[in-house]
């Protein structure tokens, strides 16, 4: 009888071999993969020196606050009059140095500093800390850090991909841009994809990429503005944060506003968004210069213009809009006649602001806004039958004045309040002026009487015809 060899089989080696290799590929995913041992490791040290620079910066603000009161109440020399926001800014305000740390005090990105609206501080990334910890400090003394100590899966993503100018913008509205932002760019998605070996943006989003991965893998060093323009719900999020409604209206973020809206897809979603923003982008830049012919004086104060004595202003650019919206505000509104002014309650004709030619003859081809006695205001038309229809009363203070017209309705507004509306096409010259015509007939003839000294600011021009109340 044969003895039966005890041994291992080809085929249960092989099958040890696969369980053993499929043991050490989950050991490996558990030690190193993307939310394994070493990665959670990481991650916790990555918090923990969080909490450290934030114990760091704390001591250092409460040593702030500590010299704060003993200024106030021990130092009888130096009574202070400023909360202890104010003053730690006011002394402390830029950059600051603890052992391990470099940290800054700032101004709130808009508006002035309140409770509401504090000073924001900023720890810098360095050796130790692999990105910025933000927080903020009340007027009242009080600091607060941004949760940042969330788990690991939680983490936001970094930001060092993103063009500094587009970082702002989102920084004012703390708003995200994610991966699916980005892939509404075709171009950009077709880069992405490409590098992933992907068809289709669902197949790319299923595998959960930071922004910064995606960027990575797809050799794209940087995100700006221009690259953002197709994504749809990322320009809703921008247009109606009232915080970023505020920093584009400042003057030395204009280049920003004209890139976010400098397609028509942008404009759209802004005109659906955000109807006094999308405005901004219908206006037509003037440059007033007093008229040639003044004799008087025309004082500029902050864009608060005062006419006096035969003085008027007039635009430097041709306008030749068939729809247009004329708006500004004005006060002490006061007919100069026969070389002295005069008050409104006379019978005397005067020019607040209009649009007509500079030359002979101008009367006959000039629209506008202006007084006929009373205090009242009309709408005329030179000799072009508008005549002194539809009368409006002025008050004391600062008076919002428009005129709109849509190609067929001319509509004129005081103070919120539509007094007058005609209703037919007409052609009117392509002139702007405020406080008087320039060349028209008083600078030959002074007993005829077209010009109202005052103060002017607020002046806009739109071409498009909107209605004042949304100004």
């Amino acid at each position: 009888m044969l003895k039966k060899n005890k041994g291992i089989t080809l085929i249960a080696l092989v099958v040890t071999i696969i369980v053993l290799l499929i043991l050490a590929g989950v050991t490996l995913s558990l030690v190193a993969g993307e939310n394994g041992i070493l990665k959670r490791a990481t991650n916790a040290v990555n918090v923990n020196e969080k909490e450290s620079a934030k114990v760091e910066v704390s001591l250092k603000i409460t040593e702030y606050q500590t010299e704060y009161y003993e200024k106030k109440y021990l130092n009888q020399e130096a009574k202070l009059e400023m909360s202890i926001g104010e003053w730690i800014y006011e002394t402390y305000g830029g950059t600051n140095e603890t052992e391990n740390y470099i940290f800054t005090i700032k101004l709130p990105s808009t508006g002035e500093p309140t409770e509401e609206n504090p000073y924001v501080i900023t720890i810098n990334k360095n050796d130790k800390l692999n990105s910025n910890i933000t927080g903020t400090l009340t007027t009242n003394g009080k600091l607060s850090w941004d949760s940042d100590t969330k788990e690991p899966s939680q983490e936001e993503p970094s930001n060092s991909k993103i063009d500094q100018e587009l970082k702002d913008l989102l920084e004012v509205g703390k708003i995200e841009i994610t991966v699916e932002n980005i892939l509404d760019n075709p171009e950009i998605a077709d880069k992405i994809l490409d590098s992933y070996g992907v068809t289709t943006k669902e197949e790319l989003l299923q595998s959960d990429k930071t922004l910064e991965e995606v960027l990575d893998t797809a050799k794209i060093d940087e995100i700006k503005i221009e690259d953002i323009l197709d994504s749809e719900e990322l320009l809703n999020k921008i247009f109606s944060n009232n915080d970023v409604t505020e920093y584009l209206k400042q003057p030395e973020n204009k280049e920003v506003f004209d890139k976010l809206t400098s397609t028509e897809n942008a404009k759209d979603i802004l005109k659906e968004t955000n109807k006094p923003l999308y405005y901004e982008t219908q206006r037509v830049t003037l440059n007033f210069v007093p008229s040639a012919h003044n004799t008087g004086t025309v004082e500029d104060s902050d864009g608060v213009y005062t006419l006096k004595g035969l003085a008027s202003l007039e635009s430097q650019e041709i306008m030749n809009l068939t729809n247009f919206t004329i708006y500004l505000e004005a006060k002490d509104l006061v007919c100069y006649y026969n070389g002295s002014s005069t008050d409104t309650s006379t019978k005397t004709f005067g020019t607040i602001f209009g649009m007509g030619t500079s030359a002979a003859g101008a009367e006959n081809k000039q629209l506008g806004m202006g007084f006929w006695g009373d205090k009242r205001l009309t709408a005329y038309s030179g000799t072009g039958g508008l005549g002194k229809i539809g009368y409006g009363l002025l008050g004391e203070d600062w008076n919002k004045l428009a005129m709109t017209y849509d190609g067929n309705k001319l509509r004129l507004f005081i103070n919120g309040s539509e007094v007058w509306t005609y209703g037919s096409a007409k052609t009117f010259g392509t002139n702007f002026y405020i406080g008087g015509l320039p060349d028209a007939p008083y600078y030959r003839s002074p007993s005829y009487v077209a010009l109202v000294n005052g103060s002017y600011r607020n002046i806009k021009v739109y071409n498009i015809a909107i209605d004042p109340s949304e100004l």
